[in-house]
């Protein structure tokens, strides 16, 4: 008997499209006049008078002709009866409705046939209840199951909401996805118990475990639009704990029209777990900063200064320079900007001054977001003089020719690892803030610093080391078990410093919220499970000794600093009570001749003298190692 309603499923899809809508008149052809005869004996008792035989056979023909053409007129038979819903019940209904009133008014006024009012009553219930009932038979025939349940995917769905609703509508209604939908599971109380769709909600999210093995789960979705990064990682961790697979569905924002289906779900990211609270940016004041204006990016080919013109072109600036000595890098944001907006990329050293003098005189910039940095620890630990020349040094020339061109804003992008540094890539960036605290004490106007903490998938960054490890089934090295590292989205940090940047009139140091800082163990053992892997079993994790300029955790701001609330509350404003040295500029010169000669005890010893904090932690730099087996 079960394989019944298998034969019938493909006697009608392979009926050809083209001749189904002929089938579904035909069946109305069969319908409608069955109902009208079942309406009449009902009236007269099972016999039917012979005086009476006409009017129905009138009857008949008015409601078949006429039903037919109403709905084949309004699409009707258009529909596609696999997803025949109660929307489409109350056209149905409506139509109907309408060519039995339509009937009745003529044959009152008319005086065609006499009819008693209960036949159209009758009629009217009867071909309504066979008409849909025969629609909602093949939707279900339609769904019936292409394989036996027991080989199809257990599915449960965490989060009983809008989108769990949904996805469960798509999974019902999609047999050929070999997937079925056992329950939700939710922590609203007033859902626990409850069905949706004939699915139970079985409980709170913290039974999963219990769940998974009780039901025998074979993957969960986490089917919680809004979850937060908080959220998202209990969550993790309880299919963790389950060892169970999981998937998630697109943002809230993603969801566009109340829409999901089954093919939108996707593997949970690791953004998706260090994510933030979604935020309102203030459209009209960036807006308002960029447009029609020309805007120079230092270090454009890199992650956040190619992320940064991506951001810029959206609020149509008049002109883009990108600067950066990475010509293969430049090549391929030029090729994805040069079709959205003027782009002028351009390759060169930025102590390069005769050609930075030229490009100044050429385009005017109003505005300049300098990016270009060394930023890899290890390696300015072994070369700290192209740290202060690359880092330090450009930003001076930099700063110095905005002023001189009376650019509007200059905005430095810096770093967690300029406070308190231990490293001399964090050193050079204190170097660059305080030049810029310099000049801005001088009354220099428009100078502002944006200083964050690690970004995501930057280029170099751990989260690319990591997942090429696990992807060549390598042991994952971590420095420590307790380090631990602020992170955000290259996208959002991007977002922010261009908020910072219309906040204010310059003379500013802002901080971008970083959240709570992640254990780097912690995102390595997420990394191997989001990758169907399961840590210390797949993909061992070992430990190793800290590299030198290398702590346990960053810190965001001095203590000496205070921070305060902006507009935005992602963004802080800090202050600093700390005054420069008088002869700041003695001093930085020193420490840039000093590098230039690779003059390390000068370097150093100058270094300390303006950032007296990291003298303990630079005693290692006066003897860098230039040794084969240490070139990066």
């Amino acid at each position: 008997m079960s394989r019944i309603p298998q034969i019938f499923k493909k006697l009608l899809f392979n009926i050809p499209i083209r001749a189904r809508r002929v089938v579904k008149i035909g069946c109305d052809f069969c319908i409608i006049p069955v109902s009208v005869i079942l309406a009449f004996w009902l009236r007269f008792e099972w016999v039917v008078p012979a005086d009476e035989l006409l009017s129905m056979l009138i009857f008949m023909g008015q409601t078949t002709a006429l039903s037919v053409t109403l709905f084949f007129l309004f699409g009707a038979y258009s529909e596609m009866w696999v997803y025949w819903s109660f929307r489409d019940l109350k056209r149905l209904l409506m139509l109907h409705s309408t060519v039995v009133l339509s009937i009745y008014l003529a044959n009152a006024v008319f005086h065609i046939y006499p009819l008693p009012r209960s036949i159209y009553i009758l009629y009217w219930v009867l071909a309504s209840g066979f008409l849909a009932s025969f629609r909602v038979a093949a939707r279900i025939l339609m769904m019936v199951p292409s394989t036996s349940q027991n080989h199809r995917k257990r599915i449960l769905i965490l989060g009983a909401g809008q989108s769990g609703e949904m996805l469960a509508r798509q999974i019902l209604n999609h047999p050929d996805l070999h997937s079925r939908v056992l329950g939700f599971l939710d922590d609203d109380e007033h859902k626990i118990g409850r069905t949706i769709h004939g699915l139970k909600v079985f409980g709170p999210i913290d039974t999963l475990p219990e769940v998974v093995r009780d039901r025998e789960i074979h993957e969960v979705v986490i089917a919680i639009a809004t979850a937060n990064s908080k959220q998202m990682q209990y969550m993790v961790g309880l299919c963790e704990q389950a060892k169970v697979p999981f998937k998630t569905v697109p943002g809230i924002r993603d969801i566009v029209n109340g829409k999901l289906t089954y093919r939108d779900i996707r593997p949970v990211q690791i953004e998706d777990l260090l994510g933030r609270e979604p935020y309102a940016m203030d459209l009209d004041r960036i807006h308002n900063l960029i447009s029609g204006k020309t805007v120079m990016v230092t270090g454009a080919a890199g992650s956040i200064g190619s992320e940064l013109c991506r951001q810029i072109q959206r609020f149509r600036p008049k002109t883009i320079i990108a600067l950066d000595k990475d010509e293969n890098g430049l090549f391929y944001i030029t090729n994805e900007m040069q079709n959205i907006c003027d782009f002028h990329p351009v390759v060169m050293q930025l102590q390069n001054l005769p050609k930075l003098k030229y490009l100044f005189e050429t385009f005017r910039p109003e505005l300049i977001f300098h990016a270009a940095a060394y930023k890899h620890v290890p390696c300015m630990e072994w070369y700290p003089d192209e740290a202060v020349l690359n880092n330090f040094e450009t930003t001076i020339r930099l700063a110095d020719m905005a002023y001189q061109y009376q650019v509007d804003k200059f905005i430095l992008i810096s770093t967690d690892k300029a406070v308190n540094p231990v490293n001399m890539m964090g050193i050079s960036k204190r170097l660059c803030e305080l030049y810029i605290k310099h000049v801005t004490d001088l009354g220099r106007k428009g100078f502002v610093i944006v200083r964050f903490g690690n970004v995501i998938g930057s280029q170099g960054s751990v989260f690319p080391i990591f997942k090429q490890q696990i992807e060549q089934r390598k042991p994952i090295t971590v420095t420590h078990p307790d380090m631990e590292r602020y992170f955000m989205s290259i996208v959002e940090a991007c977002r922010l410093v261009l908020e910072a940047a219309a906040l204010g009139e310059g003379g500013c140091t802002f901080l971008l919220d970083m959240g709570e800082p992640i254990r780097i163990l912690d995102l390595a053992r997420q990394m191997v499970w989001l990758s169907g892997l399961e840590p210390d079993k797949d993909i061992p994790i070992v430990f190793g000794d800290m590299r030198a300029g290398e702590k346990l955790g960053e810190t965001l701001w001095y203590d000496h600093e205070k921070r305060e609330n902006t507009e935005n509350a992602k963004i802080y404003r800090i202050s600093s009570n700390g005054a420069l040295q008088s002869d700041f500029m003695t001093t930085a010169a020193t420490i840039l001749e000093s590098a230039r000669t690779m003059n390390y005890t000068a370097m150093i010893e100058a270094i300390q003298k303006l950032i007296p904090e990291c003298k303990e932690y630079t005693e290692h730099l006066l003897e860098p190692a230039v040794d084969s087996q240490h070139m990066c």
